[in-house]
């Protein structure tokens, strides 16, 4: 008998701001350019949301028109001439918190989303090396394995762990990360602008989010692992994969992951897989979220 994977923490933790966005003391700097106007300066995400309320027109605070920034790798392959146009460009580069990196304990981790994605591998390598004696071991073996096949070492380098994941939401980008977040079973910290407060969630609610309110905006602020809950199991079995055409790795046909265990007699899986759609496509029709199963 099978059952559905555990979520790692049983209620949703919400942390309430006030009803309205509060003036901030940053000194935001704007940029005009051709294409789109630019604005950085922002040390919070209460700045961020702050600036995107008082300085886009309301109809236009949504992804359509607005791209939070943390490396602009992206643009390699969501050009302005594959309709890719968002006028206001804000930079995430300065908020603290999206850099935070925190070891909780021996077995937890807390990374936060503007950090790389390298940052992340190399962090898991670490535990894995640490818990070889440990059968679930392979879990974090496996999905580090599947990091080293996101774009390439440089990108990698470069690279934001919450960009990463967001644009498999509002581009429809064939994200690697997602998978190997998913079946290591970790946690998004992820901060709404019109709710004014973050919310704990696993992959799959983050992906019920973009079903429900596409477009809406949000930042992504940390991922955060509890590795107990993956090297006290009996993996059963335990991958990711990713299909792409030859010398077109960043731009993948499907990619997923997969995890079967065994606990107290029990057998669990999390299984979840993406299509992406093209950048060529049109996204009003060929919306991703759709495309994305989680079991």
């Amino acid at each position: 008998k099978v059952f559905l994977a555990p979520r790692t923490i049983s209620t949703p933790k919400k942390n309430h701001a006030s009803s309205s966005l509060p003036p901030t003391d940053d000194t935001v700097k704007k940029i005009e350019g051709e294409l789109a106007t630019w604005f950085t300066g922002f040390s919070s995400e209460q700045s961020l949301f702050h600036s995107v309320v008082s300085r886009v027109p309301v109809d236009q605070q949504n992804f359509k028109y607005i791209s939070f920034v943390g490396a602009n790798t992206s643009t390699g392959i969501y050009k302005p001439t594959n309709g890719h146009n968002a006028r206001f460009l804000f930079d995430t580069s300065k908020i603290q918190k999206l850099h935070n990196l925190a070891v909780v304990s021996d077995s937890s981790l807390s990374v936060g989303a503007g950090c790389s994605i390298t940052v992340l591998l190399q962090h898991l390598r670490s535990m894995e090396q640490e818990s070889k004696a440990d059968a679930g071991h392979v879990i974090i073996e496996r999905a580090a394995d599947n990091l080293e096949r996101i774009a390439s070492t440089t990108i990698r380098n470069v690279a934001t762990i919450g960009g990463n994941i967001a644009l498999e939401v509002i581009h429809g980008f064939a994200s690697d990360l997602v998978h190997s977040i998913y079946i290591l079973g970790g946690l998004l910290s992820v901060c709404f602008m019109n709710e004014h407060e973050s919310e704990v969630i696993i992959i799959p609610e983050f992906f019920t989010f973009a079903r429900q309110h596409s477009g809406k905006l949000f930042l992504i602020l940390s991922v955060d692992f509890n590795f107990a809950d993956v090297l006290g199991v009996n993996p059963l079995g335990v991958a990711c994969y990713k299909i792409a055409n030859r010398l077109e790795l960043s731009d993948a046909i499907a990619s997923g992951g997969c995890v079967m265990y065994e606990r107290d007699n029990q057998i669990f899986a999390r299984i979840a897989f993406t299509t992406s759609v093209s950048p060529k496509q049109d996204r009003e029709t060929s919306p991703t979220y759709q495309s994305i199963p989680f079991i």
